[in-house]
């Protein structure tokens, strides 16, 4: 037989009932704001039964599927505890997937003073992932925002300087050209041949075609996950500054898997 009761001060109802549970701290935490609860037992009793109604929320999220697999992956238990209390609080609910909890542990670290990355850190990191990103830019078809303003400036200089054709000594005007039948003809033969091959496809452009779409499947690659070979890269080892993984194998490494070199701090990479 299943119980429901209703506090004849505030509404709330309760139900499905378990062996052990105590009417008022049940009320307590599900309904803190009964001003009956308030009066009878106090502010402290109602705190006291919500704390220890979250403490049993967190066990029971710490021993989900999630948590296990964000355990596995190497992240550290204290800081998998924390980020589940901060999401209980913000929301009431546990996380949904691994994923997600893997990147409020990362957040968390990189957040974290002893995670701090100095200014100094800060720049390299900043300067080695331009540098990444100018090494895509030739393969890709990327104009760096520098080289592009060299480029306009280049072509606005060209169009401001007035343009001088020579004028040798030698030029046949139109009113001394000679008006042979035969130069007539070889010219008009020569004009219909150049139009023939702009009609043609060149196989040029088939060979450009091709090399594009080699291009476009290499910088896939270069931005994909070197470890799980499914996300995008994400985090910046550091101090070695190399783009290889995404947040949640980066979260798992102690070691650069390009290098070996140990793994200090990690910074979140964002790529357009």
């Amino acid at each position: 037989m299943v119980y429901r009761v209703r506090c004849f001060y505030c509404d709330g109802g309760l139900g499905k009932w378990e062996a052990g549970d105590a009417p008022w701290s049940e009320h307590a935490h599900w309904f803190p704001h009964c001003g009956y609860v308030l009066l009878v037992k106090g502010q402290e009793f109602v705190d006291a039964c919500r704390s220890r109604a979250v403490q049993r929320t967190i066990e029971e999220c710490m021993e989900s599927s999630a948590t296990v697999a964000a355990l596995g992956a190497g992240l550290d238990v204290a800081r998998v505890r924390r980020a589940i209390v901060r999401r209980l609080r913000a929301t009431g609910l546990p996380f949904s997937s691994s994923e997600a909890l893997i990147d409020a542990v990362l957040d968390e670290q990189l957040n974290e003073e002893a995670w701090s990355v100095s200014p100094h850190s800060q720049r390299l990191a900043r300067d080695i992932l331009a540098e990444t990103l100018r090494d895509f830019a030739p393969r890709s078809g990327i104009i760096p925002s520098n080289a592009e303003e060299d480029r306009s400036d280049s072509q606005t200089s060209q169009t401001d300087s007035p343009v001088r054709s020579p004028t040798p000594s030698n030029v046949s005007t139109p009113s001394n050209r000679p008006t042979n039948p035969s130069q007539t003809e070889r010219v008009t033969n020569e004009r219909a041949d150049n139009n023939n091959h702009e009609r043609d496809p060149s196989p040029v452009s088939n060979t450009k075609q091709l090399t594009l779409e080699e291009e476009n499947r290499q910088l896939r690659e270069a931005r994909m996950c070197k470890v799980c070979m499914d996300n995008e890269v994400s985090v910046v080892f550091l101090p070695c500054g190399h783009l290889v993984s995404c947040a949640g194998c980066g979260a798992a490494l102690a070691a650069c898997p390009l290098c070996r070199a140990s793994v200090k701090a990690l910074v979140r990479a964002y790529l357009a």
